[in-house]
């Protein structure tokens, strides 16, 4: 048996539309995915926020979203 394993990562807006994705192998840390993620979705939409939870409590996250006029929101 072969098992492949794989993460979707889907920004959305507050009508559950996608406005970006990311998939990646299961080996890949969800932090790693969170920045390009939040870019590609500010090409698609002016979003004021970002709901996370903790496992994305980064500084690096938290000033991206700040450097772009977004707050975010992180479950800590």
């Amino acid at each position: 048996h072969i098992l492949v394993s794989f993460d979707a990562y889907v920004s959305i807006n507050d009508d559950c539309i996608p406005l970006a994705t990311v998939i990646t192998s299961a080996s890949v840390n969800d932090c790693e995915v969170a920045i390009p993620l939040i870019r590609k979705s500010n090409t698609v939409a002016k979003n004021l926020y970002y709901l996370m939870d903790a496992a994305y409590d980064h500084p690096e996250i938290t000033e991206l979203c700040t450097s772009t006029e977004r707050v975010a929101l992180i479950d800590t």
